[in-house]
């Protein structure tokens, strides 16, 4: 759920239209803070999965169905969007029509990707020694996030960054670790503690440190993906494993909203859906009208994004829940109807 609530808080700051708001101002502060921890929630999605990855009983006929899920998702909002007048041409429809192969959600392409690969990667895990998958795994993370930053502080242009299955890869295979090693990490809280303190510190200066740094060596570096908060950065790794060890160490108190916790992803699917961010965040929300008044501003941009979570909670409440009562209950009707005319 928490993870879910960062994911809306990033896609608020980086998808609305800022440009009228210079960059020396507290409204731009205030979204430097909100628009980092995106990936971060998406980096807990993943450490989840890893987390429960030897344990994990995944077949086809679940990738199936969570890919029909997606489906009805984008197919869904298209209709509902071309009910109130929006055209959709013919490359848009088949992009809703098969949402998992052209990337309507990039997170759910990989995922599956992801979903595809742990049950090839588990029979290694269960049957290796895990001092042996530790060494081997952290090689593997450290292969795909060391070279970029030694490009960085050498200047050395091309240097190799993951891509995002990769990244998602090396993510899943550290909640992996996390969990066979949990016992061992309480005595190393604190350590974790200012890990995660250092590596926020970082994230937040991420503007101030591309637009600073000289990158006339390779421009190619000065990208999204060079991004501190990007899936494929070392900052954003840091943080999100040792936040997600800290958490570990908390109250369980989402363990006590289970059905709260099983409508997480259809919030993503109702509100990053291309259309639906489209009219969202740049149509129906204005906060930047609110510039130069930061303090109204600011309390805009932490109410307006817990709104949006709530109300695409509801939404997925309403499709998921009542509408498959709702659904049942007709079926149920339809039979008895049916049989009242067989037995007449």
């Amino acid at each position: 759920m928490l993870a879910m609530l960062l994911i809306v808080f990033h896609h608020y700051g980086v998808h609305s239209d800022w440009s009228n708001i210079p960059s020396a101002s507290w409204e731009r502060i205030c979204l430097n803070i909100l628009s980092p921890f995106g990936k971060v929630g998406v980096s807990y999605f993943i450490l989840i999965s890893g987390y429960f990855m030897s344990r994990s009983h995944l077949t086809s006929k679940k990738i199936w169905n969570l890919m029909q899920y997606v489906r009805k998702y984008s197919l869904l909002i298209a209709g509902l969007f071309f009910i109130l007048g929006y055209h959709l041409d013919y490359i848009s429809m088949w992009s809703y029509f098969l949402p998992t192969i052209f990337q309507v959600y990039w997170f759910f392409t990989y995922y599956v990707i992801l979903q595809f690969l742990i049950p090839v990667i588990r029979p290694w895990l269960r049957q290796t020694d895990r001092s042996i998958q530790a060494k081997l795994i952290l090689l593997f993370v450290a292969i795909n996030y060391i070279p970029r930053i030694l490009g960085v502080g050498l200047k050395v242009p091309n240097a190799y960054y993951p891509n995002e299955a990769l990244a998602f890869l090396s993510i899943a295979l550290l909640g992996h670790l996390i969990f066979i090693y949990q016992l061992k990490f309480k005595k190393y809280l604190p350590i974790f503690g200012v890990l995660s303190l250092i590596s926020v510190f970082i994230m937040f200066q991420q503007h101030y440190f591309i637009e600073n740094y000289p990158w006339s060596f390779d421009p190619s570096m000065n990208d999204f993906y060079f991004s501190l908060t990007g899936l494929n950065s070392l900052t954003m790794l840091v943080f999100s494993v040792s936040t997600f060890i800290l958490v570990l160490y908390l109250p369980n108190w989402p363990a006590k909203f289970p059905k709260l916790n099983q409508l997480m992803f259809g919030v993503y699917l109702v509100h990053d859906h291309p259309l639906m961010r489209e009219w969202l965040w740049k149509k129906l929300i204005h906060n930047e009208l609110l510039f130069p008044h930061y303090k109204r501003f600011i309390l805009a941009s932490l109410i307006t994004p817990l709104i949006v979570f709530l109300l695409s909670i509801l939404a997925v409440y309403v499709i998921d829940i009542l509408g498959i009562k709702i659904w049942l209950l007709c079926e149920t009707k339809l039979k008895k109807l049916n049989k009242a005319n067989y037995l007449s």
